[in-house]
């Protein structure tokens, strides 16, 4: 799967974004390029407990509560498995995780809160790969990558960030404590320079 400024790039995949605990702003967060992707031609399943407001016959949304989690997922792309998962929860989901996916696929773990044992000889058949993904090690070269991405899904329409509340410099303490003390988030918290 190759996501380009060219369509004629684009290589479509079947994307499996495994989010189910994840708070309603970090949703908010993946929602455009969920959006994006589905609109290339990919096959993209959700599993988040929020869903989305914006159908597509490419986008499949399941609720974590469904009865069997695993076989829903697996059914979404006729038992052949997931080209990419983004998974947010890796020390709970990576080893099943790793029972759904095809042949060279990829796992991009963006999350997790622990150790997990998995069993490799799930990667070995398939010539799998797992990796992390963070901003921590991202390079001048990549920032300037994602600004560009970010600026033009703006200027497209397809990111559309959520503003819960805007401090100003004097608020900065009670930015700092609505951080600490939220009982979920309504969007982003955003800090006004002038």
């Amino acid at each position: 799967m190759t996501i380009g400024q060219n369509r004629k790039e684009i290589i479509p995949g079947k994307i499996l974004f495994f989010m189910p605990v994840m708070p309603k702003s970090s949703t908010f967060t993946f929602l455009p390029l969920v959006h994006e992707l589905v609109e290339r031609g990919h096959q993209v399943t959700v599993v988040n407990a929020f869903g989305t407001k914006k159908e597509h016959p490419n986008l499949t949304v399941i609720k974590p509560k469904s009865v069997d989690l695993q076989a829903k997922m697996k059914e979404q792309t006729n038992g052949e498995g997931f080209d990419v998962i983004i998974e947010n929860l890796a020390n709970v989901n990576l080893e099943r995780d790793l029972t759904m996916i095809k042949k060279n696929a990829r796992i991009m773990v963006v999350g997790s809160r622990g150790p997990i044992t998995i069993n490799p000889r799930h990667l070995m058949a398939p010539e799998a790969s797992i990796k992390g993904v963070a901003l921590g090690s991202t390079t001048d070269e990549q920032y300037e990558q994602i600004g560009t991405a970010i600026s033009n899904g703006i200027i497209s329409g397809w990111v559309n960030p959520v503003i819960d509340k805007e401090y100003s410099m004097e608020e900065i303490p009670n930015a700092h404590y609505d951080i600490i003390n939220s009982k979920g988030a309504k969007g982003n918290l955003v800090l006004k320079i002038s």
